[in-house]
């Protein structure tokens, strides 16, 4: 019929908005993500702390710890909100590096 507009077509792998179907199963249900960063002593620590007490206060994580006396200096994130790359994402914006455990 003219004058009807027709839907955009679908991207495999993606739901009706186009956002990728893997990254919202991974957020569904709480995750826990495991990244090796250069947080190496307290001062450090503390430069990222208002970073991810925000996240934690806004409901974005539920917990974050970093265990300094770990060769790699594991930052652990345990959140049901955001996806491993956008968690990856915030701690690098704060100036840090962080790898995911299982690609380090």
């Amino acid at each position: 019929m003219p004058g009807l507009a027709t839907a955009p077509e679908r991207v495999p792998g993606t739901d009706c908005f186009g956002i990728k179907l893997e990254a919202r199963l991974k957020t569904a249900f709480m995750s826990k993500y495991s990244f090796k960063t250069n947080i190496n002593c307290i001062g450090c620590a503390s430069q990222i702390k208002p970073h991810l007490d925000k996240l934690e206060q806004e409901g974005q994580i539920k917990h974050w710890q970093v265990h300094l006396t770990d060769p790699d200096h594991t930052l652990e994130i345990e959140t049901s909100k955001l996806a491993l790359e956008q968690v990856q994402l915030y701690v690098e914006n704060a100036g840090f590096k962080a790898v995911p455990k299982e690609q380090a």
